[in-house]
């Protein structure tokens, strides 16, 4: 039934209904009491999938956004509920993933813990917001009409689209109460127009170097500009790496693709990046695990396009660049629309020296992860296939890997690395059946997110579990090799002041995954098999001995690293 003027409307309804469109349609939650009314009509009006952790839904909701190009909701109930949502929504937040978290509060009369300036008044009442808005873009506090409208005209004035992190704390009387339903329309809103003379500085910068590089970081939001950026890269034979989170925009025809760069990608890009007079980047943070922690070695002789639009990374990367930065303060789609029209006298491959000075990378892990994708993306609709890798050990030996096979579409908590991501960001992104998609995770990770395995069930069809297990927390073991001369603590085993032994195929076995083990001398029949038949996880047994191989470099070759 069509709602009109003179009809009330329930408010968790009303919130579910606005949201609805502005295409979240998918919701993950734990239900609480103060939550209870707004799970109702989430459930009622979309799809509801419940986790087993608050943790975990901010997870799939990340995975999620990266399968279906669309945010997710994450739903928790006040006190303990918002409070083990924090790192999910900080996952989302840090990597820029458009998403949606609501957390219900206690009613108004009961909230009043600031206002007595003690710690609690009402049951479980905490102070959300505070918390809240360190961890996301905007925040919004609804607990009366003006409140909810004030979300509304936010919602208007972004033309009915989630662009960023929003969280919002919805108080328990309110959601189940009822209002006058007014009709919402759209805002026509007057969008940033770039200066005139942006097309032509940038044909002038370019016009006048010899060595430019493109570099794509997770904050370049344009999906469908992937073909226009590799199409310049590849017409004036210009270089393009990535970070990591820019693997989506990677193309394997592109001739000028150079892989990853950053602290644990050896390969040609690095090389590039320290020999190259211009930098354009586009959506990339510039981080110290991407530029070292000298950032004045890093592309010593190269003057930095930097182009976001955010005030406050230009700030950051000023700091950080000096007078080598040129500040574009944009979004990235705006931005090419200007950088498509660019006119350039040179084509630039004879100008660079590809030939790469790294040795090979032999880490025999990274080797049977090389082909264990290859063979993943035999499978049907290979193109849609997408890697969705844990933290540790298991996340630089994915990436080396897919740098090997310049690989795109292999996504992570770039930022924040969490441990126990991949499972519940696996699960969000085989929400959508028409992907393949294979979760990566240490054993070390497996313990962090296990339960979630329960949902395992709701998209076996299209997942694929590998379990790396090296006994432990390998990445941490290489800093005590490092620094504490092998005195390992928390990180080995069954040995004193370590980890309890555990059996990862018992953990896995018991929500009725169907298991196959392997150890390091798994061939390509046993990883055809795996791909082509009804297993569920595949557990490699990785012999501890082995470490994450970062940059090896020829003599006098400095790096900042």
């Amino acid at each position: 039934m069509a709602l009109s003027s003179k009809m009330k409307i329930k408010v968790s309804d009303y919130l579910i209904e606005v949201l609805k469109k502005c295409g979240v349609k998918t919701y993950f939650g734990v239900q609480g009491g103060a939550i209870a009314h707004v799970i109702e009509s989430s459930a009622k009006k979309c799809n509801y999938i419940p986790v087993l952790n608050e943790q975990a839904g901010g997870m799939c909701a990340h995975g999620y956004y990266f399968s279906k190009e669309k945010p997710a909701c994450v739903l928790t109930t006040t006190g303990p509920g918002f409070l083990n949502s924090v790192t999910g929504m900080a996952t989302c937040f840090y990597d820029n993933v458009p998403s949606v978290f609501i957390t219900g509060q206690v009613s108004k009369n009961l909230n009043l813990a600031k206002k007595f300036k003690v710690k609690m008044y009402g049951f479980q009442e905490v102070q959300h917001i505070d918390i809240g808005k360190n961890i996301s873009d905007t925040v919004f506090k609804i607990n009366s009409e003006d409140s909810l409208f004030k979300f509304f005209e936010y919602i208007r004035i972004h033309n009915f689209k989630i662009t960023e992190t929003i969280f919002i704390e919805i108080q328990d009387a309110f959601s189940r109460s009822f209002i006058k339903y007014k009709k919402l329309n759209r805002k026509n809103v007057i969008k940033y127009q770039n200066k005139k003379k942006l097309k032509h500085n940038l044909e002038k910068y370019l016009n006048n170097c010899a060595k430019p590089i493109l570099i794509i970081g997770s904050g370049f939001s344009e999906f469908k500009s992937k073909k226009i950026i590799n199409k310049f890269s590849n017409k004036f034979k210009i270089p393009i790496c990535f970070s990591w989170g820019g693997s989506r925009y990677m193309s394997k025809k592109n001739l000028f693709n150079v892989g990853y760069f950053g602290q644990h990608n050896p390969g040609i890009a690095n090389k590039l990046l320290q020999e190259c007079d211009l930098i354009i980047g586009l959506g990339v943070s510039l981080l110290q695990h991407q530029v070292g922690k000298i950032k004045s070695k890093f592309c010593p002789k190269a003057k930095i396009i930097y182009v976001n639009d955010k005030y406050s990374n230009h700030k950051k990367a000023f700091y950080d660049f000096k007078s080598r930065l040129i500040s574009v303060n944009t979004d990235s789609g705006s931005f090419l629309k200007k950088f498509e029209k660019i006119k350039l006298r040179n084509k630039f491959k004879n100008n660079i020296n590809f030939k790469p000075i790294f040795k090979k990378n032999t880490s025999l892990p990274v080797n049977i992860l090389v082909n264990i994708f290859r063979e993943f993306d035999k499978l049907k609709g290979s193109t849609n296939n997408l890697i969705f890798s844990d933290a540790g050990a298991s996340l630089s030996w994915t990436f080396q890997a897919a740098n090997i096979l310049k690989r795109p579409n292999v996504f992570t908590s770039y930022n924040i690395h969490t441990m126990g991501y991949s499972i519940p960001a696996g699960i969000g992104a085989a929400l959508n059946k028409n992907k393949k998609v294979l979760a990566i995770i240490g054993d070390g990770g497996l313990l962090m997110n296990s339960q979630e395995l329960v949902n395992f069930v709701r998209v076996k069809k299209n997942l694929k579990l590998i379990v790396m297990d090296n006994k432990g927390y390998g990445i941490i073991r290489q800093t005590q090799d490092d620094f504490f001369k092998s005195n390992y603590i928390g990180t080995k085993i069954g040995l004193k002041n370590n980890i309890p032994y555990y059996s990862t195929e018992k953990i896995l076995s018991s929500f009725g995954l169907k298991i196959k083990k392997a150890n390091q001398s798994i061939n390509a029949h046993t990883i055809k098999k795996f791909f082509n038949s009804d297993i569920n996880c595949l557990i490699l047994n990785i012999d501890p001995k082995y470490k994450v191989e970062n940059i090896k470099l020829q003599k006098n070759q400095v790096l900042p690293f």
